[in-house]
């Protein structure tokens, strides 16, 4: 393996904080989303952080002895495998969770951003209906958007994934 390559890694309970931190010393990329809501703490209402995945963390490796080096880390437990292999998942799977909290879809503390703003031109990327444009309606933060197209001679509202679109 040359490629680098995401894996899950599964921690032992409350501790993702140490693993991702031993991973990064190893010179490896980790990554945990986080979640912030509202607690009540000393009867008090604070804002505070929890993994989105509690127990799950993901991690790049770019050689087998990098995979070695994961299940070796403080705090992981072991690597999600399948058939007794690690498992690799979507890269574009990590940056769309990435990119949804750096928007703050996973803040509830605050109202998210949305990713388009209406009227504004899309194209689709996916689907039957690829390279075709729109405008956009509405979006709902952490949902589908609302598109209209101009389709058989009059104009159809279609819902879709934010990651099937793009500004044209």
């Amino acid at each position: 393996m040359s490629v680098p390559t995401w894996y899950v890694a599964q921690t032992a309970p409350r501790l993702e904080d140490r693993a991702e931190r031993g991973l990064k010393e190893l010179g490896l990329d980790a990554y945990c989303p986080r979640l912030t809501k509202w607690a009540i703490r000393a009867r008090k209402k604070v804002a505070v952080r929890e993994p989105l995945f509690p127990r799950y963390l993901f991690v790049k490796a770019r050689t087998d002895a990098d995979v070695y080096g994961i299940k070796r880390t403080d705090g992981v437990l072991s690597l999600l495998c399948r058939d007794g292999r690690p498992w690799p998942i979507s890269g574009k799977t990590v940056e769309d969770i990435f990119a949804r909290q750096a928007l703050g879809h996973f803040d509830k503390t605050q109202k998210p951003r949305t990713l388009f703003a209406p009227g504004q031109q899309v194209r689709l990327l996916a689907g039957p209906f690829a390279g075709f444009t729109g405008r956009v309606l509405r979006e709902k933060p952490g949902k589908r958007i609302e598109i209209l197209f101009g389709i058989l001679g009059g104009e159809r509202l279609m819902r879709v994934d934010p990651a099937e679109v793009e500004a044209s």
